[in-house]
């Protein structure tokens, strides 16, 4: 009877011994499984990693223009960045590929990690690109914007949208009259009995004064009939970034001659205009016209009157690159024939913020825009309401009397002649979407 007591205990402690050796076999096999799962998604993260920072890579180089190191041919690009270590004799390889870098570009990034035994992570990610919009708002200030009275006791600034892609702006039928302008900038004032409505969104910098006159109002289509200023279309976290317009290089000048029409013709494609500069002062007086065929682009390398008209014909545009002052008088005119304001650009290439003036004086009608970062801008409807169809950027803007400012939203996908461009989306590939970056 002993003796199967004792041999019953041996069987348990046997039996005990195995499931406890299964126990730790299956704990060991787990810990392992986990380990490596864990490993895998520490890798797969890398490889994600690696490949955003190959996305970025690309987005540099198309903003900076710089496709140093780059494998190109016509419009794509590719490059492979050096290695980078990962730790635990681990390399991560880095490639990028860009297409359609001139005129829709499309960046594609791998991140790749050669693992022990022969296996390989790729994970890639295919960005949308964008170009960043010069000209976002009807009128963006770096610093402030202001309302300010004209000759009358009582004036109204009024500043709205329309899309030029849909024809002519409309205000007495209402058609064409859209909702989506916006004053954008740190701080906006109104002068005593002075008032602003805009027909669409205002933002400034929180704690800074965002003063529309007693009367304005900022609304859209769905406002309330008796609400003034719609809070959801007023903004307070206004940021902004700009970029500084260069001239492009030309070497000669050109003397500006007496003719009382003077006619430059400019090249067939809008990407590449013909180029005159003027290293002096160029002084369009009242019984001058400068006419504009195709497509041109002017280089003053100083100050710019316009007592007389400078008329851009149809399917041509003009694009200044202002180094100083600018004043349109009152007897001067800008005619664009299209009746779209890209077709007349007004870049100033200052450098130094509050050193360059730009003074519009009452205008009837005026289509084009102003990219003036620098620059403090004058628009001034004293005499008679002026009227600016397309888009402002200035340092300090400041808008007179019975003005009208109507915003052509087709200049939200403007970019510039030289467009620096921001991440529109972007889309992991899935490992059937994989594709070869390399030639």
């Amino acid at each position: 009877m002993q003796t199967t007591r004792k041999g019953s205990a041996l069987l348990i402690t046997l039996f005990a011994t195995a499931i406890g050796g299964v126990l730790v076999t299956s704990y060991i096999k787990a810990t392992l499984l986990e380990r490596k799962l864990a490993e895998q998604n520490y890798y797969t993260g890398s490889a994600k990693n690696l490949a955003e920072a190959g996305a970025e890579t690309g987005v540099l180089a198309l903003n900076e223009n710089n496709w140093s190191g780059w494998k190109t041919k016509g419009g794509v690009a590719f490059k492979i960045l050096p290695q980078v270590d990962l730790g635990n004799n681990q390399k991560g390889k880095i490639t990028v590929k860009v297409i359609d870098r001139f005129s829709d570009p499309i960046i594609t990034s791998e991140g790749r990690i050669d693992l022990p035994r022969g296996k390989i992570l790729r994970e890639q990610i295919e960005v949308d690109t964008q170009p960043r919009a010069l000209f976002p708002n009807a009128v963006t200030a770096r610093d402030y914007v202001y309302f300010y009275r004209g000759s009358k006791n009582y004036n109204v600034i009024k500043i709205d949208s329309y899309d030029s892609a849909k024809g002519n702006y409309d205000p007495i039928l209402n058609r064409n009259r859209n909702d989506k302008s916006a004053v954008a900038c740190k701080r906006m004032y109104t002068y005593s009995r002075s008032n602003a409505e805009i027909y669409g969104y205002m933002a400034t910098k929180k704690g800074q004064p965002a003063n529309v006159g007693r009367s304005g109002r900022v609304y859209g289509v769905n406002t309330p009939y008796n609400t003034r200023l719609d809070q959801k279309r007023i903004a307070t976290d206004y940021k902004a970034s700009f970029t500084d317009k260069t001239a492009p290089y030309k070497k000669y000048t050109t003397n500006w001659p007496s003719n009382s029409t003077v006619t430059y013709y400019g090249s067939l494609a809008r990407s590449n205009p013909r180029l005159y500069r003027f290293s002096r002062d160029l002084r369009i007086n009242s019984s001058q016209t400068l006419v504009i065929r195709n497509h041109v682009a002017l280089i003053l390398d100083d100050d710019f009157y316009l007592y007389g008209k400078v008329r851009v014909k149809n399917g041509g545009s003009l694009v200044i690159y202002l180094k100083d002052d600018f004043t349109i008088y009152s007897s001067g005119q800008i005619i664009t024939e299209s009746k779209k304001p890209i077709d007349f650009i007004l870049n100033s290439t200052a450098t130094n913020n509050g050193r360059a003036y730009f003074y519009l004086l009452s205008k009837p009608e005026i289509f084009g825009t102003i990219y003036a970062p620098r620059a403090y801008v004058d628009m001034r409807g004293d005499n008679k309401a002026g009227t600016f169809f397309g888009a402002v950027v200035g340092d300090r803007v400041v808008i007179r009397g019975e003005y009208r400012l109507h915003f052509d939203e087709q200049l939200k996908n403007y970019g510039g002649e030289s467009p620096t461009y921001t991440i529109e989306q972007w889309k992991s590939l899935k490992p059937q979407e994989l594709v070869t970056l390399t030639p």
